[in-house]
């Protein structure tokens, strides 16, 4: 597994990423928290995003409005992209 830090993703890489078959993880950060989420992009569709996270107890394979989710994407582009080495 090869793992690739970046820091300037849209959502439009983010979508390009998971569709090549890649998982994606982000981090996210709730209006008023005061910490930030490490969660895992494995899907979308045209309204959401498919989001897999672990200890966070209300956020377990959430769907999340693209709107929402770049709400909260902290800091904004920042990402791994992990991919199978070929």
């Amino acid at each position: 597994m090869a793992v690739t830090p970046r820091r300037n993703l849209t959502t439009a890489n983010l979508r390009r990423c998971i569709r090549g078959g890649n998982y994606v993880i982000v981090c996210i950060q709730n209006p008023g928290a005061d910490h930030r989420h490490w969660v895992v992009a494995h899907g979308y569709a045209r309204s959401h995003l498919l989001l897999a996270g672990n200890g966070v107890p209300w956020f377990h394979r959430r769907r999340i409005a693209w709107e929402h989710f770049e709400s909260i994407w902290r800091p904004y582009g920042n990402g791994l992209i992990c991919c199978e080495e070929e």
